[in-house]
């Protein structure tokens, strides 16, 4: 169970798992501005899916996580792109980034 899942099930919430790196399973190459699902390693059980944000842009990794299909999870992580809205995941880099800033100019 990923954090996403973990996290749906304690406050009983939907989740969607959204990661910026593969932790199970494979998959083929999306081409840019599109989505590919992700497979198992062990059988053909889709897991989720793997989307490529535009070209030269990083994958990124989507799982239902909690209370959410798995093209709940692929249409919501689509419209939160076409908005032009950031994903979590990436407002959580951005807060880390600047803490690290803080912490470092303090003497």
């Amino acid at each position: 169970m990923g954090i996403a899942s973990h996290f749906g099930v304690v406050l009983n919430v939907p989740s969607i798992g959204v990661a910026k790196s593969l932790l199970y399973g494979r998959y083929s190459e999306p081409n840019p501005k599109s989505y590919t699902p992700l497979y198992s390693r062990d059988s053909d059980e889709q897991l989720g899916w793997v989307i490529r944000r535009g070209y030269g842009k990083d994958l990124l990794f989507i799982s239902p996580g909690h209370r959410v299909s798995l093209e709940t999870s692929l249409r919501i992580v689509i419209n939160f792109l076409r908005n032009g809205w950031e994903i979590p995941t990436f407002l959580a880099h951005k807060v880390l980034q600047r803490e690290r800033r803080k912490r470092i100019k303090q003497p």
